[in-house]
């Protein structure tokens, strides 16, 4: 699936197949194929459509594969053309998430 989102016409199918995911079990198995790959997926000028489009199909509850790699490196991903089009595009999202990762910190610090 990795070499199949970086090319031009491949990741145009995965984009149609993951506009019909409306199952938690399919979540889970993008999840799977994709987690750990999220990052250098988001510098390809074709995977990065594939990501954004993820973004906005997959369900809250399995989406944190996805944000955890941008926020944590959303200096470099933002700084990059390709990456940046990720960040611009979901940037309430990632906003959201980066603040409850810190309240999360936060309250654990104080645990």
């Amino acid at each position: 699936m990795i070499r199949v989102a970086r090319d031009r016409k491949g990741t145009h199918s995965l984009q149609a197949i993951v506009s019909l995911i409306n199952r938690d079990v399919e979540d889970k198995l993008i999840k799977q194929t994709l987690e750990g790959h999220v990052f250098e997926l988001a510098f390809d000028a074709q995977a990065t459509h594939l990501i954004q489009k993820l973004i906005t199909s997959i369900s809250i509850n399995n989406i944190g594969f996805i944000y955890e790699p941008i926020i944590q490196r959303f200096v470099e991903v933002a700084n990059n053309s390709f990456g940046l089009c990720v960040v611009s595009k979901n940037f309430f999202g990632i906003i959201c998430l980066i603040s409850y990762s810190i309240i999360v910190e936060t309250i654990d610090d104080k645990s």
